[in-house]
């Protein structure tokens, strides 16, 4: 099994199609986010090189967490402002009420233990990484593999990092518990980090997985449920969006449920009639949709992203890719609609008409 992931964006004025730039992973590494699944063949490589594992949990900062019970979050941060249910048998509780504080945590529906946890903010304590820390202080003060291994429930799991992925997304053990340490490649800075339990990294599948025995997998979602976490993703790409855009001094984007349908339909489009592009079958552009979906604009500029973990993963990836950030940047744009369905991202930025 091959998850591939794609990215595309659109920018256009009133006048028309400004700037055109289509990107997936078969052509353009400064995105790639793929990884493969396969079944009994656990050789060792000879190609890659066994570094040591940090054998111990750190002793400070938000990942003390992970493992924790959501009744000890609630008595220490107390209610979140959202709950958002994710495709992997646990919600986020997200705390969002100061950007710079901004947290997700993720709660397993079962047992209420926190399995993950996720934040980009500046102000929150990510020990031993914090945010904008260069990727030479990284590299220098902790030890990276180029493959993990571990053993989940009697199956045995080796997941294998590229050099791409070494160098844009490394993973990194921490005893029983994994970071997953995102990296502005642009800036050589640290831009967010994911602590997460061996269960999740397995149902996450984030890089290339050998394994031998029976492979643990997600539940199937229905389609309510696919509706709550596509909704979910939604408001966390917003909130992503902005501190994103709060680090570069740039104003916070106002969310548009008007803008966020267009945006909607568009991953829904792309997904049902199996295509992956700004024009759909019917020769329509953003600037169509956006007509049609009753929405005035100066200007407007479009992302768009498949197959991705979740919404975080989607967002790290636009972060990387120098048109998308320019898009995400673009201190014209006041307005953000955002529309997902199942692993389809878009976004549509808006500067409005007068």
């Amino acid at each position: 099994m091959v998850f591939r992931v794609f990215f595309s964006l659109i920018l256009i004025t009133i006048f028309g199609i400004y700037v055109t730039v289509k990107d997936d992973v078969k052509e353009n590494t400064a995105i790639i986010d793929q990884n493969s699944v396969n079944e009994n063949t656990m050789e060792t490589s000879d190609k890659i090189k066994e570094l040591t594992d940090n054998e111990s949990r750190p002793e400070q900062g938000v990942s003390k967490w992970i493992g924790k019970t959501s009744n000890q979050l609630l008595d220490e941060y107390g209610e979140p402002d959202r709950i958002d249910p994710s495709a992997y048998g646990y919600n986020w509780w997200i705390y969002n009420d100061t950007l710079s504080k901004y947290i997700q945590f993720g709660v397993n529906e079962k047992d209420k233990k926190i399995v993950t946890l996720y934040s980009s903010a500046e102000d929150i304590n990510l020990y031993p990484f914090f945010i904008d820390q260069t990727v030479e202080s990284l590299y220098k003060e902790l030890n990276m593999n180029s493959y993990i291994e571990l053993n989940w429930k009697g199956t045995e799991y080796r997941f294998e990092l590229s050099e791409e992925d070494l160098h844009y997304r490394p993973l990194i053990k921490f005893g029983d518990m994994y970071a997953q340490v995102y990296l502005d490649k642009i800036l050589g800075q640290v831009s967010g980090v994911r602590f997460m339990d061996a269960k999740t990294l397995i149902m996450h599948k984030p890089y290339e997985l050998t394994y031998r025995g029976e492979l643990d997998e997600p539940e199937e979602l229905t389609d309510e449920e696919w509706k709550l976490v596509e909704e979910g993703s939604q408001q966390q790409i917003l909130d992503l969006t902005n501190i994103i855009r709060t680090r570069f001094d740039l104003g916070t984007l106002e969310f548009d449920e008007k803008i966020s349908a267009v945006a909607f339909k568009h991953s829904e489009d792309m997904m049902v009639n199996e295509y992956f592009d700004h024009v759909s079958p019917d020769d329509k552009d953003v600037g169509d949709r956006l007509k049609e979906g009753g929405v005035s604009y100066y200007s407007a500029g479009e992302n768009i992203a498949a197959q991705y973990t979740d919404a975080i993963a989607a967002v790290e990836g636009w972060l990387n890719s120098k048109g998308h950030r320019d898009i995400m940047l673009n201190e014209d744009f006041t307005r953000l609609g955002v529309g997902v369905y199942k692993r389809y991202y878009t976004q549509n930025f808006v500067a409005l008409s007068d």
